[in-house]
């Protein structure tokens, strides 16, 4: 097949993904990285869903899966929920990383499926698959031959990093609209046309809405390299390059400020948070050290050849690893690059240099980190932000290999590669020698057939050898560490959930009060199944839910970000008014607040006997400076009716027989200061406040000779609708003017074929 175009091109990148997609797409399989076995309490797994739970990708059951079903369920006034009470005694929406139709991309696709598997597993192949075509654009602009584009392409969708993270929307997000800016900064430089312009606000705007914030810090750094090397290189054209630094800022501003909302209210999230500050130690966890010989035998071997230990994806793989691998066909490629096309690809170089470095040495990290800006979001192994520079010096160096007249140069440049494959076959055998290992010798015979294929081109040049090598390389590579699951695989129901649905009454809650059963329904996922508890995984937890955890005998680990069980006194007043309908327990407890339900596995459920219930209305006159109140002795206290109550997420209306005297309304659920307030006096709606109650829970003052209170909460995300109808306007666009010149140029070329037409 002789590739000529890049059309051609394309054709082959979109056959080659719906292939490595077919159980996706062809079987109806879902991408998942656990059969939710262990979170639901299964007591005995069977062997196959023991092999299906990956431990190490819980964030996708407690975060991306929970967060997406949310907002497919959670009750909402507006276009999206913003607010839920199922989880850390309610809490605001997580907004970013893809995984809530606050950005425009992901509400396309909440409009395309109502089902939350579906929906994370077309958000994270489809960016996936955007971001090969985007290398394809790029590598287009950069006048790439179409080939050196496939295989650039190829590198981006189908890297081991980008293959072994699809369960972590965020990490796709990052590589995809990285590389989408990419095109927008050089398309404008070579062009400066409208698609261009549009091209970078959107990824910009879809960088901040999906991407992990760290490496979009990382993406800012070597990009402003990149412009910076290029307006040297333009020294001498200043209005050509004023105008290109023009559009550019102007595209950016344009992303930014589309993307704004979401970071005003993260920024009102941190504010109000307890998060200590994190250690130096926090964000150097990634780093990986290298201390002796064995660590770099180690290291070049579990970062080039790391199948040859066995599936990197599986549970029983010896070493720590991180998806970050450069197979042997890109190897090559980019020590032909750095040889043939120094001076196209030195930035990259000398970027994913830096980023090497940064990764193994935690001394030079931590100096790095304290002294520029924006490395200290969260934890990041640097390396891993090199999969766009890899995919591009990959690409000239495919390039160099099919256009370059110097033959005996790039045979030299591969015999010295194929002796270094050697030597590294040899350290992966000395690493297995040391730790007892057994050599996958399939995947070694697929390496010795790469390392024979490029041996042949050192005596003839021909391209579909580059392009079976890379399929070769998808196949055993990267297939391999797809996460896939037929539905039916799944744990959808178990004996635990079902107690725990039959004992729970509506608006009641539970509680994990043993360490051993914190796996069980862990916070977040305990919504998949309409089950509301107080434990939380979160960033940003407020001083209030913090102290509520201190009143309730628990803590939050992981600076601040987790908590899976409490260890209440079942008589305290924060147990009545945390309306807990049941605890789970792994020992038998002996309180008169409790009942034993059913003893599940390891799991005893108990049914609390007494709540405060939702709400719950005191006579209490406030002074005017009051912020907070403190109520005690619960059982002393006289409780005012509360006739008709409604909630719809991130609105409550409650109504209630009209009193004399002012009082207040406890809700079960923490102070936020987002939410605000009106009482309805029978004429018109007033506002009224909000106080925290014992530093934990919120009140609401009723007014004398008032009938309803109206609660609202407000969040600068529920404008969002705005980008969303201004990318909408703008795609719009695109599609009229775009099909507009398409019929111009088919009326020319018909008029043209048959001049009695014109």
């Amino acid at each position: 097949m002789n590739i000529t175009s890049y059309r051609i091109a394309l054709s082959i990148y979109f056959g080659i993904m719906l292939a490595l997609t077919f159980p996706y797409w062809g079987l109806g399989q879902e991408l998942v990285s656990s059969c939710h076995a262990v979170v639901m309490g299964v007591p005995q797994a069977t062997a196959a869903q023991a092999d299906c739970e990956q431990r190490k990708f819980t964030d996708f059951e407690n975060d991306f899966l929970p967060e997406v079903n949310n907002q497919l369920t959670a009750p909402r006034t507006g276009f999206m929920a913003v607010q839920f009470a199922d989880n850390e005694m309610g809490r605001q929406t997580r907004m970013l990383a893809g995984k809530t139709p606050a950005n425009f991309y992901t509400w396309v696709i909440f409009q395309l499926s109502h089902d939350a598997y579906r929906i994370l597993t077309i958000l994270a192949l489809s960016m996936a698959f955007l971001a090969g075509v985007f290398g394809l654009l790029v590598c287009r602009e950069l006048q790439l031959a179409p080939m050196a584009g496939l295989i650039g392409a190829l590198f981006l969708a189908t890297n081991p990093f980008t293959t072994y993270w699809l369960t972590f929307p965020m990490h796709i997000a990052s590589i995809c609209w990285s590389v989408g800016a990419f095109w927008g900064i050089v398309r404008l430089q070579r062009r400066g046309d409208a698609v261009a312009w549009g091209a970078l606000a959107f990824s910009v705007y879809s960088l901040l809405m999906m991407g992990y914030l760290q490496t979009v810090m990382y993406s800012v750094w070597i990009f402003g390299a990149y412009i910076v090397w290029q307006a040297w290189l333009q020294k001498n054209q200043w209005q050509a390059l004023w105008w290109w630094c023009a559009k550019m800022g102007s595209a950016a501003v344009i992303g930014v400020v589309l993307a704004l909302p979401a970071y005003l209210d993260l920024w009102q999230q941190y504010q109000i948070s307890a998060q200590p500050r994190s250690a130096d130690s926090f964000f150097t966890h990634f780093i990986q050290v290298i201390s002796n010989w064995d660590g770099v035998w180690w290291y070049v071997s579990t970062h080039t050849i790391p199948e040859i230990f066995g599936n990197p994806m599986s549970g029983t793989y010896p070493f720590q690893f991180d998806g970050l691998s450069v197979p042997l066909v890109y190897m090559v490629l980019i020590v032909l690059a750095s040889v043939l096309q120094w001076r196209q690809v030195w930035l990259w170089v000398t970027w994913l240099g830096i980023l090497l470095a940064l990764s193994v040495s935690p001394t030079l990290f931590t100096l790095v980190m304290h002294t520029i800006p924006g490395l200290r979001f969260s934890q990041w192994a640097p390396i891993w932000s090199g999969v766009l520079p890899l995919a591009l010096v990959s690409a000239y160096g495919c390039d160099a290999l099919l256009r370059s007249p110097h033959r005996q140069r790039i045979a030299t440049t591969i015999v010295g590669c194929l002796i270094s494959v050697g030597a590294i076959g040899v350290m992966a055998w000395r690493v297995a020698q040391q730790g007892q290992l057994d050599l996958q010798w399939g995947v070694a015979a697929i390496v010795v057939g790469i390392a024979i294929g490029y041996a042949i081109l050192t005596r003839r040049m021909i391209p579909n050898l580059v392009l079976g090598m890379a399929i070769l390389t998808v196949a055993y590579s990267t297939y391999p560490l797809l996460l896939h699951q037929p539905r039916t695989a799944l744990v959808t129901q178990s004996d635990l959930v079902t107690t725990l649905q039959d004992t729970l009454l509506p608006g009641q809650r539970y509680a994990v009060v043993s360490a051993e059963l914190a796996d069980m329904l862990s916070p977040n996922f305990n919504t998949m199944h309409g089950l509301a508890s107080v434990h939380s995984y979160h960033n940003f937890t407020s001083f209030y839910y913090q102290n509520y955890l201190r009143q309730m005998g628990g803590k939050s680990v992981t600076f601040g970000r987790l908590n899976r069980t409490i260890a209440p006194d079942y008589a305290s007043m924060p147990f009545w008014m945390s309306n807990f309908g049941a605890v789970l327990s792994y020992a038998p407890i002996d309180d008169s607040h409790v009942v034993l339900v059913k003893k599940i596995g390891a799991a005893m459920v108990y049914r609390v006997t007494h709540q405060m219930g939702a709400f719950w209305r005191i006579p209490v006159n406030l002074r005017p400076a009051i912020a907070d109140i403190r109520v005690d002795a619960y059982r002393n206290r006289q409780s005012l009716p509360i006739a008709y109550a409604e909630y719809h997420g991130d609105t409550q209306l409650v109504r209630y027989p009209v009193a004399p005297n002012p009082s207040v309304m406890v809700l079960s659920q923490q102070y936020d200061e987002l939410w605000q307030a009106e009482a309805f006096d029978g004429v018109a709606w007033h506002p009224t406040r909000i106080v925290s109650v014992n530093g934990v829970f919120m009140g609401v003052y009723l007014p004398a000779q008032s009938t309803a209170v109206r609660l609202t909460y407000h969040t600068y995300m529920q404008y969002m609708w705005l980008s969303h109808l201004i990318w909408a306007i703008g795609f719009l666009v695109c599609v009229v003017w775009y099909g507009r010149m398409w019929w111009r140029r088919e009326i020319i070329t018909r008029r043209t074929l048959d001049p009695s037409l014109g």
